[in-house]
């Protein structure tokens, strides 16, 4: 992810994504008595979300869920208080519970893969203006045009060289979002080929775009109506 220059300059911290890190500035809010909202904008797996590492090859390193389990105990305290936590790594629904269990007081992730990463945007404003953590979820959702993703995706018509042998791809003249027999065909292939998507096959809804939008739907886990201002008790 590239930052703007402005919302750096607008930091009072600006630092890696590592894995000390997280746990150190963890540690150091959770110890000032800070009320802590996670934004994770990064690639995401059902284990985990990718962060910088550079033993696992700079920005493939993983935060794993178990990490996410004990970052209590890492950092000395019997939970962290944090008040949402909002995420696009793919599968983040799958980090829920985790980010539940230590402390946080509702979170967000996308069902299976995160096509529209881009609701993260919409969503902030919402958050900002004093939304509930569901109504900016739902405004996000509905006023973000999916078209991108769909024009993106659409240009999927054959393999590259790292799925050539996971799946067959689409014939010439068709593509994983068409909706003629043979290009439904190649779609639901490509779609449920679980070594594409981190191993889990996406659940197909009938058709590219609706399995798309299902993949892609944020699910809320915890309190609905937390917003910025709300001051959370443990």
């Amino acid at each position: 992810m590239t930052v703007s220059q402005t919302a750096l300059n607008k930091a009072d911290k600006v630092a890696m994504p590592t894995r000390e890190n997280i746990i150190k500035y963890f540690k150091e809010l959770t110890k000032e008595g800070y009320y802590i909202d996670v934004w994770i904008f990064s690639h995401g797996s059902p284990n985990g979300f990718r962060i910088y590492d550079s033993a696992q090859s700079q920005n493939n390193g993983t935060f794993s869920a178990n990490e996410i389990r004990s970052l209590p105990k890492s950092i000395g305290f019997k939970f962290i208080p944090i008040r949402m936590v909002y995420q696009v790594n793919c599968f983040g629904y799958d980090l829920i519970d985790d980010w539940r269990a230590i402390g946080a007081k509702t979170a967000l992730g996308s069902r299976q893969v995160c096509f529209v990463p881009y609701e993260f945007q919409r969503f902030a404003i919402r958050w900002n203006q004093g939304k509930t953590f569901k109504e900016a979820r739902d405004i996000a959702e509905e006023i973000t045009p999916h078209q991108p993703s769909y024009t993106a995706v659409s240009t999927i018509t054959a393999p590259d060289a790292k799925n050539k042998q996971l799946w067959g791809g689409c014939p010439f003249g068709y593509n994983v979002l068409g909706t003629t027999e043979i290009a439904l065909k190649c779609g639901k292939e490509f779609f449920t080929t679980p070594a594409i998507w981190a191993g889990e096959s996406l659940i197909w809804k009938g058709d590219g775009k609706s399995t798309m939008d299902y993949s892609n739907f944020k699910i809320v886990a915890g309190d609905y109506n937390i917003t910025k201002n709300t001051v959370p008790k443990w």
